[in-house]
């Protein structure tokens, strides 16, 4: 049953972002995580550490786009 709630998750996902792109997507390579894996947050956080500067770098270019930075 999580598979299949995973796989339509990411269908909606997939069209959502195709009839309206966010101006900023991160797609961080955690792996090996569950949908209820709630108590293993602190183990998620730590996983997605190195998405935190790809998010920096596309904020900055974002913020560039409109004239903030």
């Amino acid at each position: 049953m999580f598979g299949a709630a995973q796989i339509m998750q990411g269908a909606i996902t997939a069209q959502k972002i195709k009839l309206r792109a966010p101006d900023v997507l991160v797609r961080s390579k955690v792996e090996h995580f569950a949908v209820l894996d709630f108590f293993r947050a602190s183990q998620i956080l730590r996983a997605a550490e190195g998405s935190k500067e790809e998010l920096k770098l596309m904020l900055r270019e974002r913020m560039k786009v409109h004239g903030s930075a």
